[in-house]
Parts: C-alpha cells; structure tokens; sequence
C-alpha cells in the first residue's frame, strides 16, 4: 500500500536532503555566529534532518557552535537528546561542559545522573562549582552524597558552591555533611553549612553550635548565635545564651538577638532584661522587636522602660512590639507614646493602633489625627479606617480638608475602608466634584474595591472625561463591581 502523501502545515519550513546539503555545504563557510543562526532556523524546522544536522554540529570545530547545537537538540528533542548530550559534560571548552550539565539537569530523569557526577569528578574547578550550583538550582537530592564529596575539594570556591548546594536541597541526609563543614577554614563554606542546618530545623545541630558560640573569632560566634537561638539553644542550653548576651562584640548580641526573634522563647527573658540596659542603642531597639512574639506575661514589665528611652529609635520598637500585645497594659503604653516628643514614634503609635483593630483606639486617634506632622496626621487617619469603624466617619470627612495632600488621600482610603453606605456616599461625591487628579482616581478605585453598585451611573460618566486615565480608572472600577 503506497502510503498517503504529507501535505506540511502551513508555514512550516521544509527542507528536502538536497537543499538541506546546499545549506549546510554554504554554512561551513560561515563564521560561527552565522553557524549558530542557521541551526537556529533549522531548529524551528523540527525535520528529521534538521535533529541530524543539530547532533553533527555537537563535533562542530567551533565551540559556539557546539554550545548552540546542544541547547537546540534538547529544546527539539527533549529527554530523547541525553544520549547525544552526556559526552559534552567532558569537551575541551568548560563553556561547552557547563551548557552540558545545565542542559541535562534542566532536561532531568534517570539518564542525566552519570554524565553530571563525570562533571562533579572533572579537573575544572569552574566545571565542579557550576555543576554542584546547578545542582542545588534544581534541588536534585540525588547528589547529597556527590556534594558531600565536594566539600574535601581543594578549592575552596567549590567548598563553597557545594555547601550552598546542601543548605538549598536541604533534606535531612543533608545535615552531617553540613555539620563537618562547619569546622572547614573558609568562612563562606562556614556561613552557608550553619545557614543550612538553620534552615534544617534539627535540634542535633545544637551540640555543634554550641561549640562554635564558644569560639575565639567573633566571626564565627556571630554566624553560630542565631541558629544557635533558632534551634532553640536559649532553652536548652540557658548557660550560652547567657553568655552569648554578654559578649563584648556587639554583633554577637545583635545576631542571638535576631534568632530569639525568629524563635520567641519566654527562655529569652533574662538575656533580654539584661539586654535592656545596653549601652547600644541599637541592640536596645532589637531587644523589643525580640520581645515582641514572646507568649505570656512578663514582656511588657520589659517594654515600659524601653518606651522612654533616650533614642527615640528605641522608643519606636517598643510602640510597635506593644502594638501586637494583648496585654490590657498595652494601651497605656501606647496612649501615654501618643505625646511622644519626636513625629516618628508618635506615628507608630497610631500604626499600632490601627494594627489592633479596636474601636477603643479612637480618643487617642483623633488627637493624633491633629498632630502639626504630616506624616503622624495621615498614618492616623489610614488607622482610624480599620480601627474606628463609623464611628470614625466625622473625623476622617473633616482630613478630607486638611492641607497636605497624602493626608487627604488617607481619608479617602479610610473611608473605603470604614466602607458603610454613609462612607462611600462620600466617596462618590469626592469622585464626582474634587479637581485633584489623584484624589480622583483614589477615590474611583475605592468605588471599585468596594463594588459599590450606587456608583455606576457616576462611573460611567466618568468613563467618558476627558482625561485618559480617569476614564481608564472608571473602566476598571465599573468592571470590577460587574456593571
């Protein structure tokens, strides 16, 4: 039976043998970059020939071309171009090598493990760094055990490469790999196996970085102390945490600090009161932002006298930390913040304020919502929207008047929020009357966030102003309350 004849789509190139030869007869001639774009045309072709030709041009002289010749095969081929691609893990140019591994580990399956452990084997530092990083790209955990290896390598760029491969795989086999770089002499290799076992989570790492919280180089007994407080290390071993509190140099303190913050622990406490009176502002201030996830009792007895610091950095801290207490006490702290003699602390209060969602925050917002700061003015407003709920409309129409202009768009924002029939009547009529462009647009898109259907007929109205982008504005907030 004589098959059917193949018509080809249209718009696909065809090549016959004969023009196929003619072609490629024609691109030995060319340089490489020409070479390269004919296999890129040839590629799009898909032809039996065109694989053929691609998988000739992995011998091509040109180590361009080869590079080019094998990304194309596997963009063709897929998985059915490893076979042809795997030798290439060893050319003579690392360019060429490094393409290869890429290639393969993007492409992935069973068949890329050999030819990627021949790349981890090579005599190229650069072509070891580039495998075992891709590896961890790809976080292909069947090579722990190769990057593991790796991490006796004499280069200590690969060491490197290898234990930021482990921390990013980051399965259990991984961790005694990186607990023995741990004690490698490069300190990039250092900070990346005690990243790693951070991230880990396993508590056996403790015993380790018990160690090294104890040792000479404050480097190394920085990079120790927040994983060392992740891992819980505060609330099994009191006695470092402790000590690590009072080191002598401070970025020590600041980095036990911010791992007690990742991990709130009421084990803390004693290291933090005592970290209260540092001579450093900067670790005052991060001893509240600690402070501030730890459960129970006890933490705001350590926040007060950090409201009155000297620094008003540190006072700020201590408004936010505040902010997320439940505690009854908190409100005091943050009411007698309110006067606060520098603009910055007294708008953390009102975001603090805002953050609990309290219709008892309002008295302290309105004074805030007077404050001669701008910015103190508009931060109480955007909180009197999510705290006040109605009652706070009167206050929140009034800042429409205010001077400053991120002030007046705070109140709308607010009243977008508040979001009752009386509030978006307001908005509306902003929409409608003001002559400030962003003010308007503000305002459209609070009708539209709010899908207020009594502001459809205004909306398509305003679909047909003169400004482009208030007629773009009016579109998108008609679409998204549905017409």
């Amino acid at each position: 039976m004589i098959p059917p004849k193949r018509t080809p789509r249209a718009g696909t190139p065809v090549l016959c043998a004969c023009a196929l030869g003619l072609v490629l007869g024609t691109a030995q001639a060319q340089d490489p970059a020409a070479r390269v774009a004919e296999l890129r045309r040839l590629s799009d072709a898909g032809s039996a020939e065109a694989v053929a030709e691609l998988k000739r041009s992995l011998a091509d002289p040109e180590p361009d071309v080869r590079a080019a010749a094998l990304q194309l095969l596997a963009k063709t081929s897929g998985r059915d171009a490893i076979p042809a691609i795997a030798p290439l893990v060893e050319d003579e140019s690392e360019n060429v090598a490094v393409s290869a591994v890429a290639t393969l580990l993007r492409l992935g399956g069973e068949a890329i493990a050999e030819p990627v452990r021949k790349a981890l084997r090579s005599s190229s530092p650069r072509l070891r760094s580039q495998t075992a990083s891709y590896i961890g790209d790809h976080r292909d955990a069947r090579f722990v055990e190769d990057l593991g290896r790796l991490l006796g390598d004499p280069n200590p760029g690969v060491r490197r490469t290898a234990a930021e491969a482990l921390r990013a795989i980051g399965t259990p086999q991984t961790a005694r790999y990186l607990l023995a770089a741990t004690a490698d002499q490069d300190r990039g290799v250092i900070r990346s196996a005690i990243q790693g076992l951070a991230a880990l989570g396993d508590a056996s790492a403790l015993p380790r970085l018990v160690v090294l919280c104890g040792s000479e180089d404050a480097w190394v007994r920085r990079e120790a102390a927040e994983a060392f407080a992740r891992l819980g290390g505060v609330e099994r071993h009191g006695e470092v945490a402790a000590r690590l509190a009072g080191d002598k140099d401070e970025t020590v303190v600041l980095a036990l600090l911010e791992g007690v913050r990742a991990r709130p622990s009421r084990d803390a406490l004693p290291a933090l009161r005592e970290l209260a009176g540092h001579s450093t502002a900067r670790v005052r201030a991060q001893v509240a932002a600690a402070a501030k996830g730890i459960p129970g009792a006890g933490v705001l007895e350590l926040l007060r006298p950090l409201a009155s610091d000297r620094d008003a950095t540190v006072r700020r801290a201590a408004v936010v930390a505040a902010g997320q207490r439940e505690e009854a006490g908190a409100w005091e702290l943050l009411r007698a913040a309110a006067s606060d003699t520098d603009a910055l602390v007294r708008a953390a209060v009102a975001g603090a304020l805002g953050e609990r969602g309290s219709a008892q925050a309002l008295p302290t917002l309105k004074t805030l919502a007077k404050d001669p700061d701008d910015l103190v003015r508009a931060t109480a407003l955007a909180a009197a929207g999510r705290a006040g709920g109605s009652a706070a409309l009167p206050l929140v129409e009034e800042a429409l008047q205010d001077a400053n202009a991120n002030v007046r768009l705070e109140a709308v924002r607010a009243l977008r929020e508040i979001g009752t029939p009386e509030a978006l009547a307001r908005v509306r009529t902003v929409a409608r009357e003001t002559q400030e462009l962003a003010l308007r647009l503000t305002a459209i898109r609070a009708l539209g966030e709010r899908r207020d259907r009594e502001a459809i007929p205004l909306l398509r109205e305003l679909s047909q102003h003169p400004a482009e982008v208030v007629r773009k504005a009016a579109r998108e907030a008609l679409d998204a309350i549905g017409r």
